[in-house]
Protein backbone atom coordinates (compact mmCIF):
# COMPACT_ATOMS: atom_id res chain seq x y z
CA UNK A 1 0.00 0.00 0.00
CA UNK A 2 1.43 3.58 -0.52
CA UNK A 3 3.38 5.27 2.29
CA UNK A 4 1.08 8.47 1.68
CA UNK A 5 -2.19 7.33 1.71
CA UNK A 6 -2.45 5.81 4.99
CA UNK A 7 -6.32 3.76 5.33
CA UNK A 8 -7.96 2.30 8.36
CA UNK A 9 -10.15 4.39 11.05
CA UNK A 10 -8.98 2.96 14.54
CA UNK A 11 -11.18 4.27 17.88
CA UNK A 12 -10.09 4.16 21.34
CA UNK A 13 -11.96 5.36 24.44
CA UNK A 14 -12.43 4.68 28.35
CA UNK A 15 -15.82 4.95 29.19
CA UNK A 16 -17.56 4.82 33.22
CA UNK A 17 -14.80 6.44 34.92
CA UNK A 18 -12.81 3.46 34.04
CA UNK A 19 -14.94 0.53 34.01
CA UNK A 20 -15.03 -0.22 30.68
CA UNK A 21 -12.53 0.24 27.34
CA UNK A 22 -13.96 0.15 23.74
CA UNK A 23 -12.05 0.04 20.63
CA UNK A 24 -13.39 0.41 17.12
CA UNK A 25 -11.65 -0.69 13.73
CA UNK A 26 -12.38 -0.74 10.24
CA UNK A 27 -11.82 -3.84 8.23
CA UNK A 28 -10.98 -1.98 4.81
CA UNK A 29 -7.08 -2.59 3.08
CA UNK A 30 -6.70 -0.53 0.14
CA UNK A 31 -3.89 -0.72 -2.24
CA UNK A 32 -2.42 2.37 -4.27
CA UNK A 33 -5.16 4.47 -5.34
CA UNK A 34 -8.36 2.68 -6.10
CA UNK A 35 -9.51 5.40 -8.30
CA UNK A 36 -6.76 6.40 -10.49
CA UNK A 37 -5.51 2.49 -10.25
CA UNK A 38 -8.93 0.51 -10.52
CA UNK A 39 -8.24 -1.36 -8.01
CA UNK A 40 -10.78 -2.89 -5.71
CA UNK A 41 -10.12 -2.30 -2.19
CA UNK A 42 -10.28 -5.43 0.40
CA UNK A 43 -13.22 -5.09 3.19
CA UNK A 44 -11.63 -8.62 5.01
CA UNK A 45 -8.88 -7.15 6.67
CA UNK A 46 -7.40 -8.00 9.92
CA UNK A 47 -6.65 -5.11 11.86
CA UNK A 48 -7.24 -6.10 15.59
CA UNK A 49 -5.70 -8.54 17.53
CA UNK A 50 -5.54 -9.31 21.41
CA UNK A 51 -3.27 -10.47 24.14
CA UNK A 52 -4.83 -13.03 25.45
CA UNK A 53 -3.82 -14.08 28.42
CA UNK A 54 -4.18 -10.13 29.33
CA UNK A 55 -7.07 -8.29 28.93
CA UNK A 56 -5.40 -5.98 26.16
CA UNK A 57 -6.81 -5.40 22.34
CA UNK A 58 -4.55 -3.90 19.93
CA UNK A 59 -5.58 -1.96 16.84
CA UNK A 60 -3.67 -0.15 13.82
CA UNK A 61 -3.88 1.72 10.81
CA UNK A 62 -0.99 2.55 8.18
CA UNK A 63 0.54 0.17 5.69
CA UNK A 64 -0.86 -3.21 7.00
CA UNK A 65 2.24 -5.09 6.23
CA UNK A 66 4.16 -2.91 8.43
CA UNK A 67 1.64 -2.95 10.89
CA UNK A 68 1.84 -6.83 11.30
CA UNK A 69 5.29 -6.88 11.53
CA UNK A 70 4.92 -4.45 14.46
CA UNK A 71 1.91 -6.56 16.28
CA UNK A 72 3.98 -10.07 16.08
CA UNK A 73 6.67 -8.25 17.69
CA UNK A 74 4.68 -7.11 20.16
CA UNK A 75 3.57 -9.87 20.69
CA UNK A 76 7.20 -11.51 21.43
CA UNK A 77 7.39 -8.55 23.61
CA UNK A 78 4.16 -8.84 25.96
CA UNK A 79 4.87 -12.74 25.60
CA UNK A 80 8.23 -11.53 27.59
CA UNK A 81 5.63 -9.35 30.73
CA UNK A 82 3.96 -12.80 30.74
CA UNK A 83 6.92 -14.34 31.97
CA UNK A 84 8.32 -11.66 34.28
CA UNK A 85 5.15 -11.75 35.60
CA UNK A 86 4.86 -15.05 36.27
CA UNK A 87 8.36 -14.33 38.13
CA UNK A 88 6.86 -12.42 41.33
CA UNK A 89 6.98 -9.20 39.37
CA UNK A 90 3.55 -6.96 39.40
CA UNK A 91 3.12 -5.44 35.61
CA UNK A 92 2.34 -1.73 35.57
CA UNK A 93 1.54 0.44 32.35
CA UNK A 94 5.09 1.08 31.93
CA UNK A 95 5.80 -2.03 30.82
CA UNK A 96 3.23 -1.79 28.28
CA UNK A 97 4.42 1.54 26.91
CA UNK A 98 7.81 -0.17 26.74
CA UNK A 99 6.63 -2.99 24.83
CA UNK A 100 4.71 -1.21 22.41
CA UNK A 101 8.22 1.12 21.71
CA UNK A 102 10.33 -2.14 21.87
CA UNK A 103 8.18 -3.41 19.03
CA UNK A 104 8.26 -0.68 17.19
CA UNK A 105 12.34 -0.02 17.59
CA UNK A 106 13.02 -3.84 16.41
CA UNK A 107 10.86 -2.96 12.89
CA UNK A 108 12.48 0.38 12.35
CA UNK A 109 16.14 -1.27 12.66
CA UNK A 110 14.96 -3.82 10.16
CA UNK A 111 14.33 -1.24 8.09
CA UNK A 112 16.95 0.81 8.33
CA UNK A 113 19.03 -2.25 8.06
CA UNK A 114 17.20 -3.62 4.82
CA UNK A 115 17.52 -0.02 3.43
CA UNK A 116 20.88 0.67 4.09
CA UNK A 117 21.89 -3.24 2.27
CA UNK A 118 19.56 -2.96 -0.36
CA UNK A 119 20.46 0.78 -1.61
CA UNK A 120 24.16 0.98 -0.63
CA UNK A 121 25.23 -2.57 -0.39
CA UNK A 122 26.70 -2.16 3.57
CA UNK A 123 25.06 -3.64 7.02
CA UNK A 124 23.63 -0.85 8.92
CA UNK A 125 26.45 -1.07 11.75
CA UNK A 126 28.94 -0.18 8.60
CA UNK A 127 26.43 2.89 7.97
CA UNK A 128 26.72 3.87 11.66
CA UNK A 129 30.10 3.38 12.24
CA UNK A 130 31.05 5.39 8.78
CA UNK A 131 33.57 2.63 7.61
CA UNK A 132 33.56 -0.60 5.69
CA UNK A 133 35.99 -3.93 5.69
CA UNK A 134 39.13 -1.79 3.23
CA UNK A 135 38.66 2.18 4.46
CA UNK A 136 36.53 4.81 5.49
CA UNK A 137 33.20 5.70 3.73
CA UNK A 138 33.54 9.15 1.95
CA UNK A 139 31.96 11.84 4.49
CA UNK A 140 29.64 13.66 1.53
CA UNK A 141 28.40 10.06 0.44
CA UNK A 142 28.12 8.95 4.36
CA UNK A 143 25.81 11.72 5.33
CA UNK A 144 23.39 11.08 2.07
CA UNK A 145 23.16 7.75 2.75
CA UNK A 146 22.37 8.33 6.50
CA UNK A 147 20.00 11.24 5.44
CA UNK A 148 18.27 8.59 2.87
CA UNK A 149 17.96 5.84 4.91
CA UNK A 150 17.27 7.21 8.73
CA UNK A 151 14.41 9.41 6.73
CA UNK A 152 12.22 6.53 6.13
CA UNK A 153 8.71 6.91 7.94
CA UNK A 154 7.42 3.63 10.10
CA UNK A 155 3.92 3.84 8.32
CA UNK A 156 2.22 2.52 11.67
CA UNK A 157 -0.34 3.47 14.29
CA UNK A 158 -1.47 1.69 17.05
CA UNK A 159 -4.34 2.12 19.66
CA UNK A 160 -3.47 -0.38 22.59
CA UNK A 161 -6.26 -0.46 25.06
CA UNK A 162 -7.51 -2.73 27.62
CA UNK A 163 -7.08 -3.73 31.38
CA UNK A 164 -3.91 -4.13 33.35
CA UNK A 165 -5.45 -6.00 36.81
CA UNK A 166 -8.27 -3.63 37.76
CA UNK A 167 -6.50 -0.70 35.68
CA UNK A 168 -7.73 0.63 32.37
CA UNK A 169 -5.11 1.28 29.80
CA UNK A 170 -5.61 3.51 26.54
CA UNK A 171 -2.26 4.52 24.49
CA UNK A 172 -1.02 5.24 21.29
CA UNK A 173 1.53 5.28 19.40
CA UNK A 174 2.29 7.01 16.08
CA UNK A 175 5.26 6.26 13.29
CA UNK A 176 8.07 7.38 15.47
CA UNK A 177 6.42 9.56 17.57
CA UNK A 178 6.68 9.33 21.79
CA UNK A 179 3.75 6.98 22.87
CA UNK A 180 0.80 9.13 24.12
CA UNK A 181 -0.40 7.92 27.65
CA UNK A 182 -2.75 9.14 30.06
CA UNK A 183 -4.78 11.25 27.85
CA UNK A 184 -7.43 13.21 29.40
CA UNK A 185 -9.87 13.04 27.93
CA UNK A 186 -8.54 9.64 27.04
CA UNK A 187 -10.13 8.86 23.61
CA UNK A 188 -7.22 8.10 20.65
CA UNK A 189 -8.29 8.26 17.29
CA UNK A 190 -6.12 6.65 14.09
CA UNK A 191 -5.79 6.38 10.45
CA UNK A 192 -6.48 8.75 7.21
CA UNK A 193 -8.01 12.05 6.88
CA UNK A 194 -11.49 10.44 8.14
CA UNK A 195 -10.01 10.17 11.93
CA UNK A 196 -9.97 13.45 12.21
CA UNK A 197 -13.66 13.82 11.31
CA UNK A 198 -14.32 11.01 13.93
CA UNK A 199 -12.27 12.67 16.43
CA UNK A 200 -13.98 16.07 15.64
CA UNK A 201 -17.39 14.47 16.08
CA UNK A 202 -16.25 12.58 19.70
CA UNK A 203 -15.20 16.32 20.85
CA UNK A 204 -18.61 17.35 19.56
CA UNK A 205 -20.43 14.78 21.55
CA UNK A 206 -17.97 15.70 24.70
CA UNK A 207 -17.18 12.06 24.89
CA UNK A 208 -14.93 11.91 28.21
CA UNK A 209 -13.99 9.34 30.86
CA UNK A 210 -17.11 9.59 32.80
CA UNK A 211 -19.33 9.14 30.03
CA UNK A 212 -21.70 6.11 30.17
CA UNK A 213 -21.56 3.08 28.08
CA UNK A 214 -24.37 3.57 26.29
CA UNK A 215 -23.22 6.81 25.33
CA UNK A 216 -19.85 5.56 24.28
CA UNK A 217 -21.05 3.18 21.97
CA UNK A 218 -23.52 5.60 20.19
CA UNK A 219 -20.12 7.93 19.90
CA UNK A 220 -18.00 5.91 18.73
CA UNK A 221 -20.89 4.55 16.16
CA UNK A 222 -21.45 7.70 14.93
CA UNK A 223 -17.65 8.72 14.21
CA UNK A 224 -16.84 5.95 12.61
CA UNK A 225 -19.94 6.46 10.46
CA UNK A 226 -19.34 9.65 10.17
CA UNK A 227 -16.07 8.61 8.91
CA UNK A 228 -16.39 6.27 6.17
CA UNK A 229 -18.67 9.15 4.60
CA UNK A 230 -16.44 11.71 4.63
CA UNK A 231 -13.29 9.30 3.69
CA UNK A 232 -14.11 6.19 0.60
CA UNK A 233 -10.79 5.33 1.80
CA UNK A 234 -12.79 3.76 4.85
CA UNK A 235 -14.77 0.83 5.68
CA UNK A 236 -17.14 -0.48 7.55
CA UNK A 237 -16.48 -0.98 11.16
CA UNK A 238 -18.52 -4.41 11.81
CA UNK A 239 -18.50 -4.52 15.73
CA UNK A 240 -16.97 -2.67 18.56
CA UNK A 241 -14.96 -4.51 21.30
CA UNK A 242 -15.81 -4.40 24.89
CA UNK A 243 -13.33 -4.59 27.81
CA UNK A 244 -14.79 -4.77 31.20
CA UNK A 245 -13.65 -4.68 34.44
CA UNK A 246 -16.62 -6.74 35.47
CA UNK A 247 -16.25 -9.27 32.97
CA UNK A 248 -14.12 -11.66 31.58
CA UNK A 249 -13.38 -12.27 27.84
CA UNK A 250 -13.38 -9.82 25.03
CA UNK A 251 -17.07 -8.36 24.79
CA UNK A 252 -18.31 -7.53 21.00
CA UNK A 253 -21.42 -5.47 19.63
CA UNK A 254 -22.01 -5.61 16.69
CA UNK A 255 -22.37 -2.49 14.29
CA UNK A 256 -25.74 -2.65 13.67
CA UNK A 257 -26.63 -4.04 16.84
CA UNK A 258 -31.19 -2.80 17.53
CA UNK A 259 -30.08 -0.93 20.72
CA UNK A 260 -27.27 1.02 18.67
CA UNK A 261 -29.36 1.51 15.80
CA UNK A 262 -32.39 2.50 17.42
CA UNK A 263 -30.67 5.14 19.48
CA UNK A 264 -28.63 6.47 16.45
CA UNK A 265 -31.83 7.53 15.01
CA UNK A 266 -33.46 8.94 18.09
CA UNK A 267 -30.28 10.79 18.82
CA UNK A 268 -29.47 12.08 15.67
CA UNK A 269 -30.71 15.68 15.35
CA UNK A 270 -30.24 15.97 19.56
CA UNK A 271 -27.72 18.28 20.60
CA UNK A 272 -26.92 15.98 23.53
CA UNK A 273 -26.92 12.10 24.50
CA UNK A 274 -27.03 12.88 28.38
CA UNK A 275 -29.95 11.24 28.88
CA UNK A 276 -28.61 7.86 27.51
CA UNK A 277 -26.48 7.68 30.97
CA UNK A 278 -28.38 6.30 33.24
CA UNK A 279 -28.96 2.07 34.39
CA UNK A 280 -31.79 1.08 31.70
CA UNK A 281 -29.82 1.93 29.01
CA UNK A 282 -26.74 0.30 30.42
CA UNK A 283 -28.43 -3.06 31.17
CA UNK A 284 -29.55 -2.79 27.04
CA UNK A 285 -25.88 -2.59 25.82
CA UNK A 286 -24.99 -5.35 28.06
CA UNK A 287 -27.51 -7.14 26.77
CA UNK A 288 -26.31 -6.27 23.08
CA UNK A 289 -22.87 -7.33 24.20
CA UNK A 290 -21.84 -10.80 23.27
CA UNK A 291 -18.72 -12.00 25.68
CA UNK A 292 -16.20 -13.95 23.69
CA UNK A 293 -13.65 -16.54 25.19
CA UNK A 294 -10.71 -15.78 23.48
CA UNK A 295 -8.30 -18.64 22.44
CA UNK A 296 -5.01 -18.02 24.07
CA UNK A 297 -2.04 -16.68 21.17
CA UNK A 298 0.75 -17.32 23.39
CA UNK A 299 0.77 -19.34 27.18
CA UNK A 300 4.46 -18.75 28.66
CA UNK A 301 5.50 -22.08 29.71
CA UNK A 302 9.43 -21.92 31.36
CA UNK A 303 11.94 -24.33 29.81
CA UNK A 304 13.87 -26.94 31.61
CA UNK A 305 17.31 -25.39 32.98
CA UNK A 306 19.01 -27.77 30.31
CA UNK A 307 17.33 -26.51 27.52
CA UNK A 308 19.69 -23.85 26.59
CA UNK A 309 22.23 -26.24 26.59
CA UNK A 310 20.32 -28.54 24.43
CA UNK A 311 20.09 -26.06 21.89
CA UNK A 312 23.69 -25.53 21.62
CA UNK A 313 24.67 -28.88 21.49
CA UNK A 314 22.15 -29.20 18.50
CA UNK A 315 23.65 -26.26 16.64
CA UNK A 316 27.39 -27.45 17.22
CA UNK A 317 25.99 -30.77 15.64
CA UNK A 318 24.30 -29.17 12.79
CA UNK A 319 27.71 -27.08 12.28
Amino acid sequence: MEEDSPVTLGIGVICEGGKYVILASDTRASYGNPAAEGISPNDRAGKQWDFHPFKLVASVAGQLGTAHNVVSQLTIEIEKLLALQESGTTLCREHIENAINEARIHETGRQYNSASRLYFHVTLQQLLRGKLKHGTIDRYAWEEMKKMVFSLPLPVEIILGGFLGDEPILMKASGKRQTETDSDPPVFTIGSTGSKRAMEHLNKRGQHIYSGLAQSLLHIHEAAEIARNNDKSIGLCPGYIIMGADFKGFGQMAHNAPCLTGWAAAYKDRPTTDSLNNDMSRAEAKHCINVLSPSPRFKYKRPPKHAARLVSRKSKGRQ
